[in-house]
């Protein structure tokens, strides 16, 4: 066959890890330098490095192609065998692509591929490509070539995760520089609405006796002062109007800075304790209602190694849902303990039942996509979100 689909179906968790400059366009210095190294070991007239898009095969380094395929910088992924290394997450070695009828033979055709040899390259354990090196000529590769083969596909691995984090890590210092201002400013604005409502509290006090001596007087003031009760009643309203801005204002500030620790992006380890005040505050929408979570005391001190942001947003999620999950209208009941090595976050309120938790489970799971540093279950009818410590 021409063509041959080997990842149909495949590639969610690929593409996932494919951000910002692995799929550059540009040609990566360090990345050419390893090609050039495979064309001399292998002894090749043509080495790259691919990365497997859902319809094509993107060349992100290459030595010795010409032609189409070094201008587009990469083909078709149906017509490559770099797909077969992505697909198997191992080494490939064909030594004559005409005699193989289970790879596709377009690459054979129209550019004269006939021996083939290429080793997985990954980011953050996810295959996302191939480190190859292709002859014009029938031909097996030694087992000195190989292995030297797998050392250099290492390097690429080790290369393209740098371009992984550096992306990640400018990602981070650029929210970091435009949320981190933006969250000061709140703060800045918060503080002196305190003062002013104080300010205001004084003014309502000092007017005080003129609002009781008016009450009094109500029924014996001439007409001119009549208009003087309905503005002792607007001193009393306004009395009320502040103390709901002081309650808003009191209910702000931990939420402010919830919502700070879940967008802006991390330094050092995420503190336990952090992780579920924050969450806390943030499902206090919907946890309010029912009476909030009745925490027990959580253990201090303790850093986890999941991710601040997945783990605030993970245990808010799970408590948001307990909150909506029809039963009996009851506060959730919240604990922490230290089993191993991981802490377990425990959830339960009354009368929910376990399917309603597995589903939540589910749902959670699905959000952080088998990630070993945090997961969910439901255990002796509570919902469990266990957390890796950090080492």
């Amino acid at each position: 066959m021409k063509r041959i689909d080997a990842l149909a179906g495949h590639g969610h968790d690929r593409l996932e890890v494919m951000t910002g400059q692995v799929l550059s366009p540009d040609l990566d210095g360090v990345l050419q330098d390893i090609v050039a190294a495979v064309a001399r070991v292998m002894a090749t007239p043509v080495a790259l490095v691919s990365v497997a898009l859902e319809r094509t095969l993107m060349f992100r380094a290459f030595v010795g192609l010409s032609g189409d395929l070094a201008v587009a910088r990469g083909t078709d992924r149906e017509v490559s065998l770099c797909q077969f290394v992505v697909r198997d997450g191992r080494g490939l070695m064909v030594t004559d692509a005409t005699a193989e009828d289970q790879f596709p033979t377009e690459m054979v055709d129209s550019h004269g591929l006939r021996a083939y040899v290429g080793e997985p390259i990954s980011v953050s354990g996810t295959v996302i490509g191939a480190l190859c090196a292709i002859d014009r000529v029938p031909r097996a590769f030694s087992v000195q070539q190989r292995a030297r083969l797998v050392e250099l596909a290492a390097r690429a691995s080790e290369r393209m995760q740098e371009l992984a984090e550096a992306t990640r890590a400018t990602h981070s210092a650029l929210i970091r520089r435009t949320a981190g201002p933006a969250f000061a400013e709140l703060r800045n604005i918060l503080g002196p609405l305190y003062g002013y409502v104080t300010l205001a509290r004084a003014a309502v006090a000092d007017l005080g006796p003129m609002a009781r001596l008016a009450r009094e007087l109500s029924d014996d003031l001439p007409a001119p002062f009549a208009s003087l009760t309905t503005s002792t009643a607007a001193f009393v309203d306004l009395a009320a109007y502040l103390d709901a801005i002081e309650d808003s204002g009191l209910r702000m500030a931990p939420l402010i800075s919830s919502l700070e620790q879940l967008v802006l992006p991390s330094r050092g380890v995420a503190m336990l304790n952090d992780v579920v005040d924050a969450a806390d505050q943030l499902a206090l929408q919907h946890t309010r209602p029912i009476g909030g979570v009745a925490w027990q005391p959580c253990p201090a001190g303790v850093g986890i190694a999941a991710p601040r942001i997945a783990a605030i947003a993970m245990l808010a999620a799970a408590l948001s849902r307990m909150a909506m999950a029809e039963a009996t209208p009851a506060a959730v009941d919240g604990a922490v303990d230290l089993e191993g090595t991981h802490a377990v976050v425990r959830l339960r309120r009354p009368d929910v039942e376990t399917a309603v938790l597995t589903e939540i489970a589910r749902e959670l799971n699905a959000v952080v996509g088998g990630d070993q540093q945090i997961s969910a279950a439901v255990t002796d009818d509570w919902l469990t979100l266990r957390y890796l410590l950090a080492a």
